[in-house]
């Protein structure tokens, strides 16, 4: 976490996650949310396409 310049969550839960176990760095970083809820499973091709399009949405207005 200390190199990361952004972190990215799938959703608010995992922020504050984030937040309770790491509040000296948390309050250095910028976190984002994708608001996708963590209900797929690994590699699902749903899950990918919508980190796809969630993280180039966030790139493209970042």
């Amino acid at each position: 976490m200390s190199w990361a310049d952004i972190i990215i969550v799938m959703e608010d839960s995992q922020r504050k996650e984030i937040a309770r176990r790491f509040p000296v760095q948390y309050i250095k970083k910028r976190l984002l949310s994708l608001d996708i809820p963590d209900i797929y499973g690994y590699n699902q091709p749903e899950l990918i396409t919508l980190l796809k399009q969630k993280v180039n949405s966030l790139l493209a207005t970042h």
